[in-house]
């Protein structure tokens, strides 16, 4: 067993993974420059397992409780409008937001996806690579 980075030459073997997986969805661009990571895991010389970690981004929304449903919607409908160019200027194609339930009533659900959010349908997992005091240090 060895892992290694990914290389052009492994690409038909990983496209024959995925299919045997059975994913109802396309492959990605692994050439993509978000595509930050890329590792395969090759056994007897044949690639048995690939990993690809892409740039993405999590929103947190910060706002006053105090103000009305309206008023919140229409401040956070501008800060994202506003953070768009930055965010594709930086290289990201998608953000994701956890939200609280007690945030995400089912009227501002509905809010988020006339807005274009999508709801997943897989779970979320999350690794945390550093230590919280390390991020902002």
């Amino acid at each position: 067993m060895l892992i290694r980075p990914y290389m052009r030459e492994d690409l038909p073997e990983v496209q024959r993974l995925h299919q045997l997986q059975g994913f109802d969805y396309e492959l990605p661009n692994l050439e993509a420059p978000q595509m930050l990571v890329r590792a395969v895991l090759t056994d007897n010389d044949r690639v048995t397992h690939a990993m690809f970690l892409r740039k993405t981004c999590e929103a947190y929304w910060i706002f006053n409780p105090a103000e009305t449903r309206r008023e919140r919607l229409g401040r956070f409908m501008a800060l994202s409008r506003e953070l768009t160019t930055p965010a594709l200027r930086a290289g990201l194609v998608d953000v994701h937001a956890f939200p609280p339930p007690h945030v995400l009533d089912p009227r501002m659900h509905k809010t988020f996806l006339r807005l274009g959010w999508e709801k997943q349908l897989w779970p979320c997992y999350s690794k945390l690579l550093v230590e919280r005091a390390e991020e902002t240090g």
